[in-house]
C-alpha cells in the first residue's frame, strides 16, 4: 500500500505538490487549535431516518429527470440539435 501511495505522489507534478502539503498542514494545525465545543443538542433515531430518506428522494428525482429529459440531453452532447426540415408540399 506505501509503494501505490508513493508511486501516485512520485507521479503528482512538483508544483501541485508543493501546493497540497501546506494546505493539508494549515488545516491540520487548525483543527488542532480550535477547541472542541459542546453542541448541547440531540440527534434522535428519527433524524438519521429523515436525513436517509431525503437522500433517497434526492437521488431518485435526480434519475427520474434524468430519464425523463434523456434524449434531450444525448441530442444537445451529441451537437444534433431538432430543427424542423424544410417543409413539402406534395399536393
Amino acid at each position: 500500500m506505501r509503494m501505490q501511495a508513493r508511486r501516485m505522489l512520485e507521479s503528482l507534478p512538483a508544483a501541485r505538490e508543493s501546493r497540497i502539503r501546506p494546505v493539508l498542514l494549515i488545516l491540520l494545525l487548525l483543527t488542532l487549535w480550535l477547541p472542541a465545543r459542546d453542541a448541547h443538542a440531540y440527534l434522535d433515531p428519527g433524524t438519521g431516518s429523515f436525513l436517509l430518506q431525503a437522500v433517497i428522494a434526492v437521488v431518485m428525482g435526480a434519475l427520474l429527470s434524468l430519464k425523463l429529459y434523456w434524449q434531450q440531453l444525448k441530442s444537445f452532447f451529441a451537437g444534433k440539435r431538432d430543427r424542423p426540415g424544410p417543409e413539402r408540399d406534395d399536393g
